[in-house]
């Protein structure tokens, strides 16, 4: 397939991590990962409006929840529709990059930018915008959370 690198849109069982690490271990080109980190929609459309508190805080629960498991740092309890499991194989240094979220309805992000209208700029530690709509600024605020959180992980780590 002579592929380098492949899109893994949610968490996958831990046997998928430790099979991409074995691999990688032996490998002449390593497989990377662009790895999405999946959004619960039915709050999303419920509220219309990814600022709901519910939302946000599930969101970033699984932005911090993914970072350990890549990481290899994750005990992930059994959920119907997830997987779950023992997460020991640190894999983060084939993360070439995190795809936040889903396809987004385009009835939310009109509902959410709509209803904060006026929200606009977003100047976060790490990234930032300029005449953004509301649904940017949430979306770079995620963004920037994805990094600290990784950053807090890399520094304790000692990397």
């Amino acid at each position: 397939m002579n592929a380098n690198a492949l899109r893994v849109y949610t968490r996958h069982p831990p046997e998928f991590y430790n099979a991409l690490k074995k691999h990688n271990e032996k490998a002449e080109d390593p497989l990377y990962i662009f790895h999405g980190v999946w959004a619960e929609e039915e709050p999303l459309t419920e509220t219309l409006d990814s600022f709901n508190e519910e939302s946000t805080s599930k969101f970033r629960s699984e932005i911090q929840s993914l970072i350990d498991v890549v990481h290899g740092n994750a005990d992930i309890e059994e959920e119907p529709g997830h997987a779950s499991g023992a997460y020991t194989a640190d894999v983060s240094e084939y993360v070439a990059g995190w795809i936040i979220g889903v396809e987004w309805y385009p009835e939310m992000v009109k509902g959410k930018n709509d209803k904060h209208e006026g929200i606009g700029k977003y100047d976060g530690d790490y990234v930032f915008t300029e005449n953004a709509s509301p649904f940017e600024h949430w979306l770079t605020s995620m963004m920037d959370f994805t990094i600290r959180y990784e950053m807090k992980i890399i520094i304790r780590n000692g990397r």
